[in-house]
This record gives C-alpha cells, sequence and structure tokens, in this order.
C-alpha cells in the first residue's frame, strides 16, 4: 500500500471516529461506511470523496433503509445529480442490492454536525416530565380555529376536530383521523387542535409528531438497540397527533410499531389524531392491521376547496393587511387558483409584497401575470394574452402518480425508493416535455428541487428512452390520461 493511500485510510478513518459518537452511529454502521467510501474511491477521484462524501455522516439502517446526515441541501442536491449512481452502487455492493437512501439535513442547513456524545438522544420524547408542543414537539402558531376559514365542504371535518379538542379521548372520536389532497388544510387543523391544547389544557401531555420523524426516532431506536424505552417513552401522553401517516408506506417494521404504540395510546384513554392524504381503506403497502386500527373511530374528510370559501380566504387575507382589491380580480383569483391552499397562500402573499413595497394598486393583468407565473397548473390563464395551458404539472403528476400507483405527495416529496424516484424522473421528464415550465419552476413543485437536479432526471430518462422500449410505452401511455 503506497504512502498516500495509507493517508486517504487514515482520514477516513478519523473522519469515521469523529461521527461514531453521534446518536445513531454504532460501530457496525460505520465499518459498513467505511466500506462504501473505499468502494467509491474506484469509482471516483480521491479529491471528490473527500469534498463531497467524507461531510456525509450514517445516522441508522433498518428496514432496508439507510439513513445519511448531509451538510446542507444544496449539497445533497449537487451530490445526488453528479454522484447518485456511483454512490447507489457503491451502497448494493455493502449494503445489498435491495438498499434504499433517505437523507436528513443537518441542523444549521450549512454544516454538518460537530460530533457529541450524549448518554441520551435528545430528540426522544421525554418520559419524566411532562412532553409539551412547546419544548418537545412544537406547533406552527400561525395555524389556529380562528384563522382556519370554513366552508360547507368542510364544515363537518372542523365540526369534529373542535368536538375533539373540547372532549379528548371519547371513545366514538378515538382515533380521529383526517384525510385530504395536498392543500387541503389537514396539517392546520392538526397544528390548531396542538394549538388549543396548549391554551386550554396546559397540564395535558401532548406530542405533535410528523411521520417521518417517527420513522428516524423508530430506526434509531431499533439500531441502537432501545425500542423498549423509545416505545414507553409515548405512554405518558394524553394526547397523540400524528401528521401524515401516509408517508409510512411500505415501512413494515415501523407500521407495526406505530400500530403497537397507537393501540396502548388508545386503550389508555389517551386522544389520538391522524392525518393522511387518502381514507385508511386506501392506503397503499400498509399493514391491514394498522388500516383496520385506522377505521374504529371516526373519519372525516376535507374535500377539495370551493369558490366561496377560496374567495372568503381571499378577502380575509387582503382585509387583515388593511388592503383592498376590486371585485373583477377577487372573483379571478377565486375562479382560477384551485383548490390547493398551498398555491393559493403564495399568490395572496405574493400579492400583498407586491401592493405593500410598490406602493400601487393592481391590475387585473397585474393578477394574472402573477398565477399564471406561480402556478399554471391550476389552469389558470397564462399571462395577459389569456391563452390557456393545455396540460398542467398537477395534471401530469396526478397521471404519473396514478399509473405507477404512488400516492401524489409521496411522489412529489424526497423518498429515495426505486419505484418512486423513477415515478419521480418521468413525471420531471414530462413536465418539461409538454408545460414548457422552466427547470426552477418545475423543482419548486418537487418539495423545491435544485435545478440541476430537475436536468438530471430529464436527461436520464430522456437518454432512456433511446433504448428502453417498454418505458417509451409507459410514457405513451401517460400522455393519453392527460
Amino acid at each position: 500500500m503506497s504512502q498516500v493511500q495509507v493517508l486517504r485510510l487514515n482520514m477516513i478513518n478519523d473522519h469515521a471516529e469523529g461521527t461514531a459518537k453521534l446518536p445513531g452511529n454504532p460501530a457496525e454502521l460505520q465499518d459498513q461506511w467505511k466500506q462504501c467510501l473505499a468502494e467509491l474511491e474506484k469509482e471516483l477521484p480521491w479529491q471528490t470523496i473527500q469534498t463531497w462524501f467524507l461531510p456525509v455522516v450514517p445516522v441508522a439502517f433498518a428496514d432496508n433503509i439507510l439513513v445519511l446526515r448531509v451538510p446542507s441541501r444544496f449539497f445533497l442536491d449537487w451530490m445526488e445529480t453528479n454522484y447518485g449512481p456511483q454512490l447507489q452502487l457503491c451502497l448494493a455492493r455493502v449494503f445489498g442490492e435491495n438498499v434504499q437512501l433517505d437523507f436528513l439535513v443537518a441542523p444549521s442547513g450549512n454544516e454538518a454536525p460537530e460530533p457529541a456524545a450524549p448518554e441520551e438522544p435528545d430528540h426522544l420524547p421525554n418520559t419524566d416530565g411532562k412532553p409539551s408542543l412547546q419544548s418537545e414537539v412544537p406547533t406552527d402558531d400561525r395555524y389556529t380555529f380562528a384563522n382556519f376559514l370554513s366552508g360547507a365542504e368542510n364544515e363537518f371535518a372542523c365540526k369534529a376536530v373542535l368536538h375533539v379538542a373540547q372532549n379528548p379521548g371519547k371513545a366514538n372520536f378515538n382515533p380521529l383521523v383526517i384525510h385530504g389532497g395536498i392543500g387541503s388544510g389537514k396539517s392546520h387543523l392538526l397544528h390548531a387542535l396542538g394549538n388549543y391544547f396548549r391554551e386550554n389544557w396546559p397540564d395535558k401531555r401532548t406530542a405533535l409528531y410528523g411521520s417521518e420523524r417517527y420513522v428516524h426516532e423508530y430506526v434509531f431506536s431499533l439500531q441502537n438497540d432501545r425500542i423498549n424505552q423509545f416505545t414507553a417513552s409515548f405512554m405518558s401522553l394524553e394526547v397523540f397527533l400524528l401528521d401524515d401517516v401516509h408517508t409510512l408506506f411500505n415501512k413494515s417494521k415501523s407500521q407495526e410499531g406505530m400500530l403497537f404504540i397507537l393501540s396502548e395510546l388508545v386503550k389508555k384513554g389517551t386522544q389520538v389524531v391522524v392525518t393522511c392524504n387518502e381514507p385508511p381503506n386506501q392506503l397503499r403497502d400498509f399493514n391491514p392491521r394498522l388500516i383496520s386500527f385506522l377505521q374504529k373511530g371516526l373519519i372525516v374528510d376535507i374535500p377539495p376547496c370551493e369558490y366561496a370559501t377560496r374567495e372568503k380566504i381571499i378577502r380575509h387575507h387582503f382585509e387583515q393587511h388593511g388592503l383592498s382589491l376590486n371585485e373583477k380580480i377577487i372573483h379571478y383569483l377565486s375562479e382560477h387558483l384551485g383548490s390547493n391552499l398551498h398555491y393559493l397562500h403564495a399568490v395572496l402573499v405574493r400579492l400583498v409584497a407586491q401592493i405593500s413595497l410598490l406602493g400601487k394598486s393592481l391590475s387585473l393583468n397585474d393578477v394574472i401575470y402573477v398565477v399564471s407565473q406561480m402556478c399554471p397548473q391550476e389552469g389558470g390563464e397564462c399571462g395577459p394574452g389569456g391563452s390557456r395551458q393545455a396540460v398542467g404539472i398537477d395534471q401530469i403528476v396526478n397521471a404519473t402518480a396514478l399509473f405507477y400507483g404512488v400516492p401524489v405527495d409521496i411522489l412529489l416529496g424526497v423518498s429515495r425508493k426505486k419505484k418512486v424516484m423513477n415515478a419521480r424522473q418521468i413525471a420531471i421528464y414530462l413536465c418539461r416535455e409538454l408545460t414548457g415550465e422552466s427547470l426552477t419552476s418545475i423543482g419548486y413543485h418537487f418539495s423545491h428541487l435544485h435545478h440541476s437536479s430537475v436536468l438530471y432526471s430529464y436527461n436520464k430518462v430522456g437518454q432512456a428512452l433511446l433504448r428502453n422500449a417498454k418505458l417509451k410505452s409507459e410514457i405513451q401511455k401517460i400522455k393519453a390520461m392527460l
């Protein structure tokens, strides 16, 4: 072995030892990661390894899912775009062909966390004190019942959540399952419920979890032989709020753990509230017993937002800022912004900012332009000319998700499962081919994906089409659905 090779090996070992004290990095996982780095050196220059892979920290490995911590989202986009195939190849050699990747971005977003050696992971629920939303799992203070503007379509869901707020733990409403599409307002209601308990039931031990956080902590506990402590830490709760349970799809061990926790909590009278993007009986790749459990309580849906509700939201938003719009603009926005409240809110924020910063009122053409730039997929006019999009990003995403049997929000998310990644790349390819949207605009819809990652996906599918007749046929079928 040359002197240079010895130096490189020492650098890899030093880096691994420096991160071995981090939660979720046992010796075995560190050894496997060092093997991966050694394999990568066969594929890539040493300078690349040093720059793009030594800063990566392995966090946990379970259910064939390897969790890696990266310094920033930009770092992740660049690494995945430029070295993704080489990384996947080397991981398969060490962890097996079925290995799937999941990523955590370091808390600072700019640099990897400093090595630390806490006796107990500080992110696990507290079993000694009283878990509180404020200190343990904070809700978003912007979301309250007062500022959730309900209409006829979501009145039942609102009243069900309010009933639970005032009467937590009642058998007929436990668990309470709220389902609806992206931007329907289900997470708003869940956070509003959490804020209500914090304000009105301060002594109740309450926690709000996103399903992704649960998976990360569950995997960490398995990896460190602490699953009993992890499960027990939930048992002191009196209210447990779980957001986006559908993201547990195809994670069998995580689902089993969640089923046990939820069942035990309901048995002891803890109020459980869960959100998902579709009714429990339509959740794909889910444990039948978990589906059965979710169906035992009350299931409420939040249908797409209707015109009257959108108009109410628009008027309220501008009144809050002491601004007014003419009726033609209000009608246009109510008609064209669609049912996704995320898009609706983004457009309203942009319009308020434009009025405030420029110090002048907006014309209808100004508003049409803003809508066309921010969400042409909603079917709005594409600009002052008034021509309409033949096909939008939402249509393409929905058709691709349906064709491949992947939930829409999972396809739009950051899952690295092979089936999901293939569907996502095909959707991105079609968006680029059929909508004329910029790489940045397309990336915005796919969890703010960096434009270089969008280009990588587009080129990858384009090259595959040259030699893959099956893929070509699948894309033609998706186009026919549009």
